[in-house]
This record gives structure tokens, sequence and C-alpha cells, in this order.
């Protein structure tokens, strides 16, 4: 049954048929279920959803008289605004914002204390 080296190329070593008697698999293969095919979805689970800008989505207007408001996107130790990153708002809100606390600084509406 074994032959020479030579001649190992594309030949078989087993028949088939011993090999399916050696198997340790089943014989017959039970016929597909439709539980088994796989499930379509419609979108990709593992995308996250887009953030959206907190004042837009609101409809909050930015004033450099809400002083309460202003405040929130302002650092209370060195006096400096908050990023877009960490702020959430989109382009637009933060350029506006920016003036807004500008003006509120002007007018002092909008103060920061340097704790020692």
């Amino acid at each position: 049954m074994i032959k020479s080296a030579l001649s190992l190329g594309r030949t078989l070593l087993i028949r088939p048929s011993s090999f399916r008697l050696c198997s340790s698999t089943p014989s017959e293969i039970p016929p597909a279920s439709s539980e088994d095919e796989p499930v379509i979805l419609e979108k990709n689970p593992y995308t996250k959803e887009p953030r959206k800008c907190l004042l837009c989505t609101t409809g909050v207007e930015l004033d450099y008289k809400n002083a309460r408001l202003l405040q929130k996107f302002v650092s209370t130790f060195s006096g400096r605004v908050y990023d877009r990153h960490i702020t959430g708002l989109c382009d637009d809100q933060q350029k506006k914002l920016v003036e807004a606390i500008a003006v509120g600084f002007f007018f002092n509406l909008l103060f920061f204390e340097i704790n020692r």
C-alpha cells in the first residue's frame, strides 16, 4: 500500500473508502436547517452613533449675558476655554462660544480665581 518516496507526488496513500471506516465522524451529514442560516443585519452594530452638538440639539442660544452657561465651558483654574473635543460642540457653536466668553470677560460678567 505504501509506495516509494519518489512516487508520492499526487497519489493517495489511503483510499477514501477505508478512510471513512477509520473516521470518527458520522458517514451521513444531517440536512441544513433554516435556523443555521446567517442573520442579515441592517446596519453595522459596531459603529458608534455620531456625537451631536449639545447647543444645536437643545436650541439654546449663546449670549454673553448668560454667565452660568458660559462658565461651564471655561476652566476654573486657568480661565481658558475648553476645546471642542471636551465641550462636544460643533465648529460654529464653538466659535460663537469663544466670542461670547471674550465679551463676557470684557464686561466683567465672567471671572476666574487663581487658587494658590
